[in-house]
């Protein structure tokens, strides 16, 4: 039984080194292209020695007869070996950095079982050896860091992905590379690194990091936050919120609770990774996905309604005339206050218009989505193509107080003032009439205060 188990292990290594030495492996040509021995041929020979060998033969004789054998064999297996040793010393030594050396040592690790090779090449693994753990303790600082003051955190929110999917990619990321890093362990110390007293201290480390980067308590930590909120679609479109700051005020905003388009978010992110998400929070994310591109529709269109807003009073002369625009954006708003999201989350699908009641419902709620952002975008192209008009009439009027006192001067200039007026009234813009009759009284001041000015001359 012993002379079976080290005739298995011997078996082994010799397969082992007939494997490197073999076309397959690029070894086989080494000895003749630097003027030495045929290795593929010298481990054939060396094994025709102990081929014929009968090796269950344990008698005093029959033992006799194998280490003879054993000792021949070796001694041809010594010069191979020799061979191998000389020549990745060579590359070794010719290596211009870590990565080269670990690829070396990658293609030849199955032979640093044997003891002579790897003794020779002990000063080497050392180096690597040091190399793999700083490389370790830079992949420890980085994940001390924490994902939040990471670079890739500012990267998955310029890719639109959520905060817990992130670092949990993030994490494992991390572990990819302790796992690569582990693996050039393995070619560097040979498979059973890990029983090595260097390899075992690596090893302890590398179970301890991992159990760091174990992406399971993340996940439970935001599934019992989610459990914990109120994450239901339900509520008014809008609400009224009050300015902080300034001078205070209020402002129309959209009932939509952000952490729930973060929630859909997640949870398809949290599928992809492989996560298995509870049917209720699933059921959540499947409305918020519906409401989702509805709920930003939204918030674009006040957050346009808003701003357009600011740009009038910004510019008091042209109030009354966008003020039909206004007035229709305003009767959308009152229009939709009553309207709640429990009727966007509707489990039937909006593109599809047919008789049902549900239907029918579903399709008129997103129909006002769409008539109110189309309401404000007019309002915006209105009040944007007013203020140039008005800006042009307002120069002009202004021009009235220095332009030469001539009829041609002035009539130019009337002349222009009327052709933006005309423009207007072909835009249709409201209450033309009541802003023209405050111009002409303007116009009339001015030209009358030019005559005055002219007369006591």
């Amino acid at each position: 039984m012993e002379r079976a188990r080290y005739l298995r292990d011997w078996r082994k290594q010799h397969e082992q080194l007939a494997l490197m030495t073999g076309p397959t492996r690029g070894l086989a040509n080494i000895g003749k292209d630097v003027g030495g021995m045929d290795m593929e041929e010298e481990v054939k020979e060396a094994y025709e020695i102990v081929k014929s060998i009968d090796v269950l033969d344990v008698s005093v004789e029959g033992t006799e007869i194998w280490v003879t054998a054993e000792n021949a064999y070796n001694e041809r297996v010594a010069r191979v070996e020799n061979q191998i040793i000389a020549r990745l010393r060579d590359r070794l030594g010719t290596a211009r950095n870590a990565n080269e050396m670990f690829r070396v040592f990658s293609k030849f690790n199955s032979l640093f079982v044997r003891p002579k090779i790897r003794g020779a090449i002990q000063e080497y693994q050392t180096q690597l050896i040091d190399s793999v753990k700083e490389d370790i303790k830079r992949l420890h600082d980085k994940f001390k860091t924490q994902y939040r003051h990471s670079e890739a955190y500012h990267m998955a929110q310029m890719r639109d992905l959520p905060p817990i999917a992130g670092a949990i990619i993030w994490a494992r990321q991390i572990e990819r590379q302790l796992f690569t890093y582990m693996k050039r362990v393995e070619d560097v110390l040979g498979k059973g690194w890990e029983l090595y007293a260097e390899g075992q201290k690596l090893q302890a480390e590398s179970t301890s990091f991992r159990r760091k980067l174990d992406t399971k308590p993340v996940f439970e930590a935001w599934l019992n936050d989610i459990n914990r909120r109120d994450m239901g679609i339900n509520g008014r479109l809008f609400e009224v919120v009050r300015i902080r700051g300034g001078a205070g005020g209020y402002q129309l905003a959209v009932n939509f609770d952000p952490q729930t388009i973060t929630l859909f978010k997640e949870t398809r992110n949290l599928l992809w990774l492989g996560f298995s998400v509870p049917h209720a929070v699933s059921n959540v994310a499947k409305e918020a996905k519906r409401v989702y591109p509805h709920a930003v529709s939204l918030m674009e269109t006040v957050r346009t309604y808003g701003q357009t807003l600011d740009l009038i009073d910004s510019n008091k002369g042209i109030e009354m005339l966008i003020a039909e625009h206004r007035n229709n954006a305003q009767r959308m708003i009152g229009k939709g206050m009553s309207l709640k999201w429990e009727h966007f989350s509707s489990p039937y699908d909006h593109r599809f218009v047919g008789s049902g009641v549900g239907e029918g419902r579903e399709n008129k709620h997103v129909q006002y989505v769409r008539e109110f952002a189309s309401i404000v975008s007019v309002l915006q192209d209105k009040a944007n193509s007013l203020i140039d008009s008005y800006k042009e009439i307002s120069r002009l009027v202004e021009e009235l107080h220095t332009c030469s006192f001539s009829f041609e001067a002035f009539s130019e200039l009337i002349g222009k003032i009327q052709a933006a007026i005309d423009r207007l009234n072909l835009e249709g813009y409201a209450n033309l009439d009541h802003w023209v009759a405050e111009l002409d009284q303007r116009v009339e001041g001015i030209l009358l205060g030019r005559l005055k000015d002219i007369i006591q001359l």
